[in-house]
């Protein structure tokens, strides 16, 4: 009986090793590596929108909770590409049709964990309106963001104005910076 019992033990853990070889000839992962990757802290994934207008103002969005100034977007959903997730974002909290056209930036909240990629993109098409998760949306200068927002959130959009007007110009908009910060100052850059 102890027999049966180790021969079915050792069964599963051939069925086990069997599938995640099936798994990774398909490129996904299998029972083992899922059950590895269960115990691991999970980071949430944002993505956001700097879509610049033919003045050279930045869309902004107050957002109903929490109540600030921001970027439209939001975290990606499982399953969804960064721009997939982009897009959907832009679209559902301000109307806009839009297409990214350039990483900026990448931010790491310290004190809360997410992890916000930046893109600027290139208005398609739409029109502005509110939905569920804003209350007020603008269109600002750069010099005007200091005022509506704290450093961490600011710095989003100056570094994304950077790479428009570099790319804009004919240069080259140069490394995407990567900043972390604890959601009002940026405690250090990468560039």
């Amino acid at each position: 009986m102890s027999n049966e019992s180790s021969a079915r033990h050792d069964t599963s853990e051939g069925d086990d090793a069997a599938s995640d070889a099936d798994a990774h000839a398909g490129n996904r992962p299998g029972p083992t590596e899922r059950r590895q990757v269960e115990g691991l802290p999970r980071h949430v994934i944002g993505v956001a929108g700097v879509v610049v207008d033919e003045v050279g103002r930045v869309l902004t969005v107050r957002r109903c909770e929490p109540d600030r100034w921001e970027l439209p977007g939001g975290a990606l959903e499982q399953g969804e590409t960064l721009h997939e997730g982009l897009v959907r974002e832009v679209r559902e909290e301000i109307g806009l049709e839009v297409e990214p056209v350039r990483l900026t930036g990448v931010y790491q909240n310290m004190a809360l964990g997410p992890v916000a990629l930046v893109f600027w993109c290139r208005r398609l098409g739409g029109v502005e309106r509110l939905s569920g998760e804003t209350r007020e949306w603008r269109w600002v200068r750069r010099d005007e963001l200091g005022q509506m927002m704290p450093q961490a959130w600011a710095t989003r959009f100056s570094d994304a104005l950077d790479a428009y007007e570099a790319a804009t110009a004919g240069g080259s908009p140069g490394p995407v910076p990567v900043r972390v910060h604890d959601g009002y100052t940026v405690l250090s850059a990468d560039r």
